[in-house]
């Protein structure tokens, strides 16, 4: 009798741990369509952004990853005062929602945004040209071999070379992507001197433990600011805020 109580017990705290892990996945993924949900409210268009469609991870892994910006990341801008005369830069956009909410929000010049991946790439563009805009474009490049345009003076980054989110060790391919785009970042201010600022969401990730992207950044531009965003009820992350002049 006593062992049939414990196994009733084990088997209930299993169905509702169950159920909490199902909530959260709910959660977060309703935070991720609720964000673009609204983006397409505000322009009134039929966008195709890419929900939770990420081949890079695993099926079973994608509910819980944190694996692309929301609105909550990149209201980090709201802190600067953004004129007509600043241009902004999306290294790894994606399907194009933080170009089109940036431009929906803030009065760039011009925005940019780097995506490696073809298949979202046309969804991007798909999506860009549903607004009939001049001041957005988008490259289907390698972000470590792009070009950072003369003008850019805001760059944004959400991870955008994680590989594997639940590995403690960030690899050395990966570093080295990163120090690929410090070098692009150098180059550009060099050719074209001016304050650039960095944003770089999600900076201490648990793919690296080590911190090592952050030691990366730190050493070679000057952080202004480092804290803790929250994304919803049940996710934070870290971020971190950076200049070159």
């Amino acid at each position: 009798m006593k062992f049939k109580i414990l196994a009733f017990i084990y088997t209930l705290m299993l169905s509702i741990l169950d159920l909490l892990l199902l909530l959260i996945i709910i959660i977060i993924y309703n935070i991720y369509s609720y964000d673009k949900y609204v983006i397409k409210k505000d322009y009134n268009k039929k966008f195709k952004f890419n929900n939770l469609n990420y081949h890079y991870y695993p099926f079973y892994l994608r509910p819980i990853t944190i694996f692309n910006s929301s609105s909550n990341c990149i209201s980090i801008l709201d802190k600067f005062n953004i004129s007509s005369n600043d241009s902004f830069l999306d290294i790894g956009s994606g399907d194009g929602y933080i170009l089109l909410y940036v431009n929906k929000k803030y009065n760039f010049k011009s925005i940019y945004g780097v995506e490696i991946d073809e298949k979202i790439y046309n969804q991007s563009l798909y999506n860009i040209n549903l607004i009939n805009t001049n001041k957005i474009k988008v490259y289907n490049k390698d972000a470590t071999k792009f070009k950072i345009p003369n003008d850019v003076n805001y760059i944004y980054l959400f991870n955008p070379f994680a590989k594997v989110f639940y590995k403690k060790k960030i690899d050395n391919d990966e570093l080295e992507k990163y120090n690929n785009i410090v070098s692009n970042i150098k180059k550009s201010y060099k050719e074209n001197p001016r304050k650039i600022t960095i944003i770089f969401t999600n900076i201490r990730s648990n793919s690296d433990k080590d911190n090592e992207i952050l030691k990366l950044f730190s050493k070679n531009f000057k952080i202004i600011e480092e804290n803790k965003l929250f994304m919803n009820i049940v996710l934070k992350i870290n971020y971190a805020i950076f200049v070159l002049n």
